[in-house]
């Protein structure tokens, strides 16, 4: 269960403002290409052409410190969470524009 009111005046603000919204209740985004980890997840994470989308927090943490153990690289790892704005199709969408621009 969430805050369902402070998730639409999150929402709100963000679509007043023009401002793509990712989540809210995620455990943050990693784009090792670009050395960004805003995550809970481990530090180092290498990079390689896997992105992960997960709703589960410790999924996708569980799979940062797995790839990392083993040196296999991710090209991102993205949570979603709620998906009061950004969801799975958006996230397939960008990625697959980012790929074909390599």
């Amino acid at each position: 269960m969430g805050n369902f009111a402070d998730e639409n005046k999150l929402k709100k603000i963000a679509d007043d403002n023009n401002i793509a919204l990712l989540g809210p209740n995620i455990f943050g985004l990693a784009y090792p290409p670009s050395k960004l980890n805003a995550s809970f997840g481990p530090k180092e994470i290498y990079p390689g052409k896997i992105a992960f989308i997960t709703q589960s927090g410790a999924l996708g943490i569980g799979l940062m410190g797995w790839t990392a153990m083993k040196k296999i690289g991710l090209a991102a790892l993205v949570s979603i969470g709620n998906k009061a704005d950004i969801d799975e199709q958006d996230l397939i969408a960008y990625f697959n524009k980012d790929q074909m621009s390599m």
